[in-house]
């Protein structure tokens, strides 16, 4: 792209946060595909930083009062399948993010 370092720098980190810290933006189609690539690098990585959240035990002790406080009875909830999770992705990979894309006119 011929950008200078900073720049670069800034426009990556900004994608990553979802805040728009400079005015370049990609235009070759090899610079949209790195973008591309590094947006789905930064979804997984948020993705993992929430289920890792979600799994700290302050999260649990939260439910636990909430289900107290609405007066509701706690049940033992089983986790997804394998089979259905890797569905899920999937589907999400192969129809939900290229037509994310193609609406955006990437």
């Amino acid at each position: 792209e011929g950008w200078q370092y900073i720049e670069a720098l800034l426009y990556v980190g900004g994608d990553l946060v979802l805040l728009p810290l400079t005015t370049v933006v990609p235009l070759t189609p090899f610079g949209r595909a790195i973008d591309f690539f590094c947006s789905c690098i930064s979804l997984g990585v948020f993705g993992w930083l929430l289920a890792l959240l979600g799994s700290l035990p302050v999260c649990a002790s939260s439910k636990r009062w909430l289900f107290r406080l609405t007066g509701q009875e706690e049940r033992e909830e089983s986790g997804p399948s394998p089979c259905s999770t890797l569905f899920s992705l999937g589907l999400f990979i192969a129809i939900i993010m290229p037509a994310t894309c193609l609406a955006c006119g990437l």
